[in-house]
């Protein structure tokens, strides 16, 4: 019997090195299917340092990110229209979203009136996190 071997290449953690810091009681309401927490301005802090497992990565929510996977959809269907609702400098935190560790995944509001990108934050997929250090299978090309 033959079996393929695929070969191994490093997997980055350098961009997973942010911690959202949560500060006071949030607004909840759902949306879609979703539990839905919003986080005024003020009301969290965006921390970045070291590089590690458990923290998260910036995503900008532009182009073929937003429908690229269920958070971006997410974003495009419920939250991208929602600054007349919320105003400007919110923080979402959507449950039930994502390949991560977490059952959440968060996502900013504009910060000014005339923005049109936003920016979304996952932790490392699960997948990523069973591979040994930091490696990870390489697909086969041309089987």
């Amino acid at each position: 019997m033959f079996k393929l071997k695929k070969s191994l290449e490093d997997y980055s953690f350098e961009k997973f090195n942010i911690e959202i810091k949560e500060i006071g009681k949030p607004k909840e309401l759902t949306l879609g299917d979703k539990k839905v927490e919003i986080f005024e301005k003020g009301m969290y802090e965006i921390i970045k340092g070291n590089p590690d497992k458990i923290k998260l990565k910036k995503i900008w929510a532009t182009g073929k990110v937003l429908d690229a996977n269920s958070s971006g959809r997410f974003f495009r269907d419920f939250l991208s229209n929602r600054k007349g609702k919320d105003g400007l400098g919110v923080l979402y935190k959507v449950y039930g979203i994502g390949d991560d560790m977490y059952d959440y995944g968060y996502f900013t509001g504009p910060q000014k009136e005339s923005a049109t990108k936003r920016k979304y934050f996952q932790g490392v997929p699960v997948d990523k996190l069973s591979q040994n250090e930091n490696t990870i299978s390489k697909p086969i090309v041309n089987y």
